[in-house]
């Protein structure tokens, strides 16, 4: 018994301190149903639960935590005062929670660059590797903006964020033997947020698979790739 407490309070109460800090960093919730820790890996706030117990047939609002039914996919998120343009499972309010976030997302970091190697048989790509970015709303797209170093010349295209990376085939866009730097600038519902730094030089030149693809810089990470659903933990 936990008097004069919610059972969700209780919990966080007896959950070790280092557990529920990161709880809060990653904006992980809890499966309503099993109880297992989820992550939202992109902007929906529809949330399918893929852990043993419930195994992806569970379904709950981000949001508010509230049980759903596939048929609620949009249903729980419009026809209520306040919800016209805000995009649904992909904005910040539904039916249990009408107070909109207007917050912009914050800042990512820089991209990383690298030479891979392509989809067809002896050719290569150029990867545009994302850093690790959380904002709420969450970001639904970034703006990519790649740039040839010293001539001013700039292409802008728009990637998802429902992967770690993003790859270029040599083309219009990326051509090879060209030297390449890249910044990204998030887009939420709200509008865009700011414009990262931008990324170190890269030469697309086959060579460069030398390296296996990957520049040896320590100060960055990559991370590891992810499933497009959500994880339990």
């Amino acid at each position: 018994a936990h008097t004069g407490l919610s059972c969700e309070a209780a919990e966080l109460q007896r959950m070790d301190p280092q557990l529920r800090r990161m709880m809060e960093r990653e904006s992980w919730v809890r499966c309503p149903s099993c109880r297992n820790l989820c992550d939202r890996e992109s902007g929906c706030n529809f949330m399918t639960c893929p852990s043993e117990e419930c195994q992806s047939k569970t379904h709950f609002c981000y949001l508010c935590g509230e049980l759903l039914a596939a048929s609620d996919h949009a249903a729980h998120y419009e026809g209520f005062e306040g919800s016209v343009g805000r995009m649904g499972p992909f904005g910040s309010v539904c039916a249990n929670k009408r107070i909109a976030d207007e917050s912009l997302p914050e800042k990512p970091p820089p991209p990383r660059l690298s030479v891979v190697v392509g989809e067809e048989e002896g050719s290569i790509a150029l990867r545009v590797t994302f850093g690790e970015h959380r904002s709420e709303p969450p970001t639904i797209y970034y703006r990519l903006l790649l740039t040839v170093p010293g001539t001013g010349e700039e292409k802008s295209l728009r990637a998802g964020v429902h992967e770690p990376h993003f790859d270029l085939k040599p083309g219009r866009v990326a051509q090879k033997y060209r030297r390449y730097q890249a910044a990204v600038t998030p887009v939420n519902i709200n509008g865009t947020g700011p414009t990262s730094e931008t990324s170190e030089v890269v030469h697309f030149h086959p060579r460069e698979l030398s390296l296996g693809g990957v520049r040896s810089d320590s100060a960055f990470a990559a991370p590891a790739p992810k499933p497009k659903r959500w994880n339990a933990r």
